[in-house]
């Protein structure tokens, strides 16, 4: 068990999948003995909402707040009803009886509830108030993450991508394009993309799977050259196994975890024949979202505007040497923006890239009843919209750094 942000107890990833039928009755026995327990009804509500089942997870949602309810406002739209509530937790934020993890939720709950009111001013005012508090605890190296992101693309060349594929002790395993990576930022259409991909009966949802990162990690730790041959293909045996777990009968199980973009060397050497899917998105919205999105792990970058351009400006850097370098038939790109606009050419375009006949049901996403872990879990749910498009224009006064993001040049920052 880990504990999240909020104060509560979550069960592991694996876990949570393989255990949700279990967990819920579990938890509503806890209840039963002990209604007032917030941190249950916290958990509880947010297994419901990653289910879909909104209506009775913002129930046990609004039992527990203040701490869930930066939760309870991802789950549904804030609209004049809820004043009196949004009043309540405007006034816990200005006082001092809020314990840090507490107030972060409350900061981003009044966030997202005024922004769904449509006062952007105020919904910024407490955004930026959440970030303050976050950006308290952890905040980008800008010099580590350029010399890394150099690193990465002085090394793994074209060429030295061909040497690698060419191994002799490295071959080509049966399954090798079984896995499909969705890559790019954070809040850039991903969760669009695998919810289309794995509403076709061939395809399974991985999520966002920390397997790459986490190996790669240990190897580091121990010493482990990730180039062996026998390393890499033993590492490429341990994830087919994952991903075998996930969908027993699966043509194709996708890995949505957007920082691999930072691993496409790897993944492609590891998986030659694997598909690699880049979402993208118009930087400002993208950077926007991130900062509006209260996550729980480590995002160094997402609390700072300045931070959120450097780092977005290094992003784009990195895939400008993979779109370069990797396989063209092995490397697709989506714009979010296309992806709204004609979501039947470019769902069909996904499909076929994929390998795969097309499927009526990925036309419609929002009736896949699969688990979402995602930040906008309500969002998710609902038909392809088009209002985060050029969301950034209701913002516009309080860009700051990010305006930087509204030209494109082709250098990053040094």
């Amino acid at each position: 068990m880990a504990r999240s942000n909020a104060g509560t107890i979550r069960p592991k990833r694996w876990r949570w999948k393989e255990s949700w039928t279990k967990l819920r009755k579990k938890l509503r026995r806890v209840l039963a003995a002990a209604p007032r327990n917030a941190g249950t009804r916290a958990l509880l509500g947010e297994l419901l909402s990653d289910r879909g089942m909104f209506e009775e997870a913002q129930r046990h949602l609004s039992e527990a707040i203040p701490a869930a309810f930066q939760q309870l406002a991802a789950v549904k739209r804030i609209t004049e009803a809820d004043r009196p509530l949004v009043e309540r937790m405007r006034n816990l934020a200005a006082g001092p009886s809020l314990d840090v993890a507490a107030r972060v939720s409350v900061q981003f709950g009044l966030g997202k509830a005024f922004d769904d009111l449509g006062e952007y001013a105020e919904a910024m005012r407490h955004y930026e108030a959440g970030n303050r508090l976050k950006a308290m605890t952890v905040r980008l190296d800008r010099a580590a993450m350029a010399a890394k992101y150099d690193a990465v693309i002085t090394r793994f060349s074209a060429e030295a991508l061909e040497r690698g594929r060419r191994a002799p002790a490295r071959p080509v395993c049966q399954g090798d394009d079984m896995p499909v990576f969705i890559v790019g930022m954070p809040r850039s259409g991903t969760t669009l993309v695998e919810q289309i991909l794995s509403s076709h009966p061939a395809v399974a949802a991985g999520g966002e799977l920390t397997f790459w990162k986490d190996r790669l990690t240990n190897w580091q730790t121990s010493g482990v050259n990730a180039l062996d041959a026998g390393v890499l293909s033993k590492a490429a045996e341990d994830y087919r196994a994952a991903l075998r777990g996930i969908g027993p009968e699966a043509m194709r199980v996708t890995d949505k975890e957007p920082r691999n973009f930072e691993l496409l060397w790897l993944l492609h050497l590891a998986f030659p024949n694997t598909r690699i899917i880049h979402c993208r998105r118009n930087p400002v919205d993208t950077c926007l979202s991130i900062f509006f999105t209260h996550f729980r792990g480590s995002q160094s970058y997402a609390w700072d505007r300045g931070d959120l351009a450097f780092a977005y400006r290094h992003y784009e850097r990195l895939m400008n040497h993979w779109r370069r370098v990797l396989p063209s038939d092995r490397f697709i790109e989506v714009e979010y923006e296309m992806l709204i606009a004609d979501a039947e050419a470019e769902s069909r375009r996904l499909i076929a890239f994929c390998g795969l006949e097309g499927d009526d049901a990925c036309l419609a996403p929002e009736r896949n009843n699969r688990v979402v872990r995602t930040a906008t879990l309500w969002q998710a749910r609902q038909p392809v919209y088009k209002t985060s498009v050029e969301r950034w224009r209701r913002y516009e006064p309080w860009l700051g750094e990010l305006r930087e993001l509204l030209a494109e040049p082709d250098a990053a920052p040094s």
